[in-house]
């Protein structure tokens, strides 16, 4: 029922909007691992290492497609609002962390001749759920927890949202007019959240962390379909 619901707002803002409104709908996914950046001090893995991660999205992007001239090598000018499903992991020492989380955010795009766009944007991820694939006594107060709710996270974290800024080059192959299938090349940095030293140790007698933060480099690979935005 959702699907279909989906597909029918689509085809009527395209019937509607016509060129004006692009709608996008598709995912993307690291390309082999995203680099983890973490930095902690205090505790057992104190210092700044590296480690492997997956970055992964299934995306709605909808906005609105501006002309400005046939005549200029940028012949429109979108900006897109997306929205979507976010898989986040990442790696320190033999632990892996995961989230699930809701994105929300806008790619400002200059689409060129040759079917060919590039555009720079960002937002935020809301974890709503994640977990660690074994216990962690480091965590302090969570450290039996393998699974992580919403409250767990916000209690965890000083603030439980990820932001990300991120560059994208997309190619558009079309089948009509206005529709098309899209494969775009992503570069992408999350700000990654930081814990709370404080909260974790709320039932220890000594602190396990002075700080403790992760964020990620990816650089991702998609594939959706894109509906509105005309053939040059």
């Amino acid at each position: 029922m959702i699907i279909r619901i989906l597909v029918v707002f689509i085809l009527v803002c395209n019937a509607i909007f016509a060129i004006d409104f692009e709608v996008s709908a598709g995912g993307n996914i690291s390309l082999g691992y995203m680099l983890n950046l973490s930095s902690a001090s205090g505790g057992a893995v104190s210092g700044t290492k590296m480690g492997n991660g997956i970055n992964a999205n299934v995306l709605l992007g909808i906005g609105h497609n501006y002309r400005v001239s046939k005549d200029n090598v940028i012949r429109t000018v979108s900006v897109l609002l997306e929205t979507g499903y976010n898989y986040y992991s990442r790696s320190r020492e033999t632990f892996d962390f995961s989230y699930h989380s809701l994105l929300l955010g806008i790619l400002p795009k200059m689409n060129f001749d040759k079917d060919l766009s590039f555009g720079i944007g960002g937002g935020v991820l809301f974890p709503l759920a994640g977990g660690i694939n074994e216990p962690d006594p480091s965590l302090g107060a969570f450290g039996e927890l393998k699974k992580f709710t919403f409250d767990d996270i916000k209690t965890m974290h000083k603030l439980p949202i990820m932001p990300y800024v991120k560059a994208a080059v997309e190619k558009y192959f079309y089948l009509q007019d206005t529709l098309a299938i899209k494969i775009d090349a992503i570069v992408l940095y999350n700000f990654g959240m930081s814990l709370d030293p404080k909260k974790l140790t709320a039932e220890t007698q000594t602190p396990i962390y002075s700080s403790y933060n992760f964020s990620g480099l990816s650089v991702d690979v998609g594939l959706s379909v894109s509906f509105g935005r005309p053939k040059e």
